[in-house]
């Protein structure tokens, strides 16, 4: 999955009216869709990250997408 597939995602997320909460040991990291506030990360798309160092790790070392 690259950053295409979860900026569309996020996208469809919002123009149906939902909001996915990602988080980690209770803390919010992430939020995709509707009641999402873009960044300067994601100015082109509805997801907020809240906490980048722990999304980072959650998402291990394939974070440009490219496959093992």
């Amino acid at each position: 999955m690259n950053m295409e597939h979860i900026r569309d995602f996020a996208i469809e997320l919002k123009n149906k009216g939902y909001t996915l909460n990602v988080l980690n040991n209770g803390k919010l990291i992430l939020r995709m869709g509707k009641n999402a506030s873009s960044g300067i990360l994601t100015y082109f798309a509805p997801i907020e990250i809240k906490d980048l160092k722990t999304l980072l790790k959650l998402i291990g070392s394939n974070v440009s997408g490219s496959k093992k």
